[in-house]
């Protein structure tokens, strides 16, 4: 799988792997930081476009139901195999989207 730099919320890039499971590993940064605590910290979903590449990823505390206004969601755009571009949820990096409801979610919000 490739690899998928998620931006910190710091604003600093974290370098993951995202298995073929849905796990996502760490990368060592140059500077020899790891994220294991910042992934443990989240419920993480992902969902995989056609080339199995995370098309969304969504984060939430541990124990938020997919249909709750609680989650972080994130659309990559690629080019070819390489992500290109990172967008939020409604313009937001903020805790607020749904999951997966029935007529709002991850598909249906508008993304900048």
């Amino acid at each position: 799988m490739p690899e998928v730099i998620i931006d910190g919320f710091d604003k600093t890039a974290i370098p993951l792997k995202v298995n073929s499971d849905g796990s996502i590993d760490t990368i060592s940064s140059s500077s020899g930081t790891g994220i294991n605590d910042f992934s443990l910290r989240f419920t993480q979903r992902i969902e995989y476009n056609g080339s199995n590449l995370p098309l969304f990823i969504g984060l939430a505390i541990p124990g938020t139901n997919i249909g709750s206004s609680t989650w972080h969601i994130r659309k990559y755009i690629y080019n070819g195999f390489n992500a290109t571009e990172v967008l939020f949820a409604s313009g937001t990096n903020q805790f607020v989207n749904i999951w997966s409801g029935t007529t709002i979610n991850r598909t249906t919000y508008p993304y900048s």
